[in-house]
């Protein structure tokens, strides 16, 4: 079983401008934005850094960009947002792609189960882990999505766990 699995995350706390984890979060994708044509809009005003695992959320924010990138047509548009208030960071990637059912995003951040009859639940492992990381961190993570509408999703972390 890895850590994730048996719920023991190790967490290596540092000061970092919120700004600086999008871009390291965006950079391995900037070949397929172009490829795909993406209008990728970036909202990250000045704000106070946070006190986090700087590996770890880019993690999270890395997956939250993949599957945006996965479930945008060519030409869609995706948004990464930053916003501070009342002492918490909220990191949120929007895009225009397919959307999920409702009836699935209760379910969306739960490790990928199959019921036995061919079916499966939950969203895979990628999503679980995300939630375990931002869990570690104090946090809360969600979805909003509309089928045909696409998909939000989001964390919301302290901006310092001190």
């Amino acid at each position: 079983m890895s850590k994730h699995e048996i719920g023991i995350i190790r967490l290596k706390f540092q000061t970092i401008d919120p700004k600086e984890l999008v871009h390291i979060s965006i950079s391995p994708f900037k070949g397929q934005i172009e490829e795909k044509e993406i209008n990728l809009e970036i909202s990250v005003p000045e704000m106070s850094p946070i006190t986090a695992d700087a590996e770890k959320i880019c993690w999270v924010l890395t997956n939250f960009i993949g599957n945006a990138l996965r479930y945008t047509p060519r030409w869609g548009k995706i948004r990464i947002r930053v916003t501070q208030k009342n002492g918490q960071t909220e990191f949120s990637v929007e895009d225009s792609g397919y959307g999920i059912d409702s009836q699935h995003q209760s379910r969306i951040f739960e490790p990928l189960t199959g019921d036995g009859e061919g079916t499966s639940k939950g969203g895979g492992l990628a999503l679980a882990i995300s939630r375990e990381i931002i869990e570690a961190h104090g946090g809360t993570i969600g979805v909003e999505s509309h089928v045909g509408k696409g998909s939000r999703f989001y964390f919301i972390v302290p901006v310092s766990v001190i």
